[in-house]
């Protein structure tokens, strides 16, 4: 019995690592129909543990309890948003979203703390990343081995997370997680060299994505390893892999034309298959030599240094940063950063004749932009913000540019900007605790080992200041359920490790079964009403209607379903019933302009004066050109004219 608690503990530890493996080629885990799935198994197995273990919590130490419990206040006051922003299909997918982490979060932490377990999830995390950017390296380097549903993306890599960006985060983090398993003595000795062989790959995918943010990320990342961290066997897979990460990086970037992708030019077909024998053989490298210097690193572990004072150390850290500065002027980096910050601060996009220039120049890629409709947001409701998963209205309602975005290209200025200081205050209080909570396990003996963990949090949440990472449930996924298994308490040793009785684990197991009733209708709604979309596009309405009715049934509350129905019922001549539907779309989702267009073209053909809702639409989202077209159809004319011309209307993205 005991051996096959210990085989279900160590599949347990290796739920991340699948989780972000299935979400990563379902576009990241971006949409609601592929993350809710996992928040159902996660609850399934939730409920099993509370009703089956007479110590359902044992490994729940007070840094997690603490996470925990600022967590699940960030998912009420996330649904509790829906009432403030008139928005509760929006409020109740990001719910769902939150409950996901959050279920991660309390399953992975509830079984008691091993070192074996933590590595065997560190391990299983390190092959899920490793495989998403093996796939993407093979999609751009040899297409005809492999390739994405849509093809190779011409510009960055990108599949199979669907977005360069999110895609480099996963190479940094890998990267950063890879290194400890490479250099830490507590690996397995057939583990180490492996790890270090996938330096190079993992350098040189995340050169692919061009993503200024994922090399920030991996340098905090790095940094925090290293000082906090501080294997000895370090020294070893830099010796293994540095020079091999070198010339991988230096053999993609030589090869201009895999960015900027033409497959069916034969220079890059060619381009491709070199790059990729170089990397197999750099690859091979660093894993053989790190296998050679396997004994180097138990001599390592055996040496004694004398214990250094504090006058010491500071005499030490001092002249190393005096270095640094001297280094720094000499070298002319200094004017160079000058430079840089002024394109930070007043630059636009980058100028892309060369694309890998784009490494080189710090302009603001219009974050700032992105970041001001968020505090603006904040500004007008400081305590509240405007509601969970609204970013996305307000950003076409104040938008300086024609662009679409969705998310706001920061968890935190998102937050504040959606849930106000509550929200925001919540979150960081459930990171924090994650991250206090690790810097102080990396205190003890298995230093390293926490230090990992600590290091892959802190290059998820320096990643995720500069981009929507939360939104990419495959990328974000991992690091609750990775630090839950790091930062769960020894077996005994946790503040609620006790028996609790059966009938308290039933009424516990069906509260938790509750729970799932979200996600899954939200499951439902999802692929309903992605079935509406494609049927509407065929122009077959009997179906898309059936489907968006289904959409409506498990979740109520979804305008973009009403919104469907209403087109279909102008095309099958119900022009009465479109208003109808279109009017409850309104009232779901009153500030998105498409709800606003799509009831003007019903009125309109119902013969009824559309100018008010027309109005609406622009001033909801004054740059796109439907809306603008719709206001001039309907500024002059009589109610005969209006219908005429509102059947001429296009209808937005269908």
């Amino acid at each position: 019995m005991r051996k096959v608690r210990t085989t279900l503990d160590y599949g347990l530890a290796l739920l991340p690592g699948a989780a972000t493996g299935a979400l990563a080629f379902q576009a990241g885990g971006f949409f609601a129909d592929s993350w809710t799935p996992v928040a159902c198994v996660l609850g399934v197995l939730l409920v099993l543990r509370i009703t089956l273990s007479e110590r359902p919590f044992a490994g729940l130490s007070r840094p997690l309890l603490a996470a925990l419990f600022a967590l699940t206040l960030f998912s009420a006051w996330v649904l509790a948003s829906s009432w403030w922003s008139d928005s509760p299909g929006r409020a109740t997918i990001e719910y769902s979203r939150v409950l996901t982490y959050l279920l991660a979060l309390v399953l992975l932490g509830s079984t008691p703390w091993t070192r074996r377990r933590t590595t065997v999830a560190i391990t299983g995390v390190v092959a899920a990343l490793a495989v998403i950017v093996g796939a993407a390296l093979i999609a751009r380097l040899r297409p005809d081995l492999l390739t994405g549903p849509g093809g190779v993306d011409p510009r960055r890599m990108a599949w199979p997370i669907t977005y360069w960006n999110g895609l480099g985060f996963v190479a940094a983090a890998a990267s950063v997680l890879a290194l400890h398993l490479a250099s830490w003595e507590g690996s397995a000795r057939t583990l180490r060299p492996i790890a270090a062989a996938l330096l190079p790959g993992l350098a040189a995918g995340l050169y692919l994505t061009l993503s200024r943010g994922a090399i920030v990320s991996l340098a905090v990342g790095l940094v925090a390893y290293v000082v906090i961290g501080r294997p000895r066997a370090l020294i070893c897979t830099v010796v293994a892999a540095g020079a091999p990460t070198v010339l991988a990086v230096l053999a993609v970037y030589h090869a201009p034309s895999l960015l900027g992708y033409d497959p069916t030019l034969a220079g890059t077909i060619s381009d491709g298959r070199r790059v990729a024998n170089d990397l197999l053989l750099a690859m091979l490298v660093a894993g053989g030599v790190r296998a050679l210097l396997l004994p180097v690193d138990a001599w390592l572990a055996r040496l004694r240094f004398p214990a250094w004072s504090w006058p010491a150390r500071a005499g030490v850290t001092a002249g190393v940063l005096a270095l640094v500065v001297v280094g720094l002027f000499a070298s002319g980096a200094v004017s160079w950063g000058r430079a840089q910050a002024d394109t930070l601060l007043h630059g636009g996009a980058v100028q892309e004749d060369d694309i890998r220039t784009r490494l080189l120049t710090f302009d603001n890629n219009g974050r700032f932009a992105h970041w001001r409709v968020s505090l603006d947001a904040f500004e007008a409701h400081p305590l509240l913000g405007d509601g969970a998963g609204t970013y996305e209205v307000d950003w076409k309602r104040e938008r300086s540019v024609n662009f679409q975005v969705v998310d706001g290209h920061s968890l935190y200025f998102e937050t504040l900007g959606e849930l106000g200081l509550v929200g925001l205050a919540l979150l960081l209080t459930a990171l924090g605790a994650l991250v206090v909570g690790l810097a102080w396990r990396a205190r003890g003996p298995d230093r390293p080992l926490a230090a990992a963990v600590l290091a892959a949090v802190l290059t998820w949440a320096a990643h995720a200041a500069l981009d929507w990472i939360w939104e990419l449930t495959g990328a974000t996924i991992w690091v609750f359920g990775l630090a839950a298994v790091a930062l769960a308490a020894p077996a005994g040793a946790g503040p609620v490790d006790r028996a609790v009785g059966r009938t308290v684990r039933v009424v516990l197991g069906l509260g938790a079964l509750l729970l799932l009733l979200v996600p899954a209708n939200v499951y439902r709604s999802q692929t309903a009403y992605t079935t509406a979309v494609q049927a509407y596009k065929a122009r077959d309405c009997g179906r898309s209607t059936d489907a968006a009715l289904d959409a409506l049934d498990a979740l109520p509350v979804r305008a973009d379903a009403f919104e469907i129905i209403a087109y279909c019922d102008l095309r099958s001549g119900r022009p009465e019933l479109a208003v109808s539907a279109a009017r409850r779309a309104v009232e779901l989702d009153p500030r998105s302009w498409d709800r606003r267009y799509a009831l003007a073209i019903s009125l309109a053909i119902a013969g009824r004066d559309p100018r008010a809702e027309a109005a609406e639409a622009l001033r909801l989202n004054p740059m796109d050109p439907l809306a603008q077209g719709a206001v001039e159809a309907f500024k002059t004319g009589t109610q005969k004219t209006w219908t005429r011309r509102a059947l001429r209307l296009p209808l937005p993205g269908r």
